[in-house]
């Protein structure tokens, strides 16, 4: 489970733009031209081109945050803000006779529980179900033989 830091500020955050819906992109694209240095203006155009959010900065700080947030704002995008976060690497032991053991069992276990939950039973198909497949097979073997004669 991920756990959020009760202190906020002291975390690390990747900040994101976007178009928003509905805008003209040209005026926002002549907006970023005029108030932003003409190589990141383009390289933010051409990313935004191709795809439909672009990563204008990693892991800054709350303060950096609230600074691109109200900066580019002003420029007319779209920020989403999302915490950084990074897979921790677990230290390899000195003596090779210690092995570290990760509960797989558990996962294993919580797998199966649900994928019973989740699936549904096959149940057999009602009678009524197999006359109307029966009565097809009939009509459509029945309009093979009215074709053929």
């Amino acid at each position: 489970m991920i756990e959020m830091s009760k202190n906020y500020q002291n975390d690390l955050y990747d900040i994101y733009v976007s178009y928003p819906p509905g805008v003209d992109q040209e005026r926002i694209q002549v907006c970023l031209r005029e108030n932003l240095d003409e190589g990141l203006a383009e390289k933010i155009i051409d990313s935004l081109a191709s795809k439909p959010q672009v990563l204008v900065e990693e892991k800054c700080t709350w303060e950096k945050r609230g600074e691109l947030h109200d900066y580019f704002s002003y420029l007319g995008l779209d920020i989403v803000t999302r915490r950084y976060m990074e897979l921790e690497t677990i230290e390899q032991s000195e003596t090779e006779d210690e092995v570290v053991e990760l509960p797989f069992e558990d996962f294993e276990t919580d797998v199966k529980e649900k994928d019973k939950t989740v699936s549904p039973k096959s149940e057999p198909l009602p009678q009524n179900t197999r006359l109307l497949f029966l009565a097809l097979l009939v009509a459509f073997l029945g309009y093979l033989i009215g074709k053929v004669f």
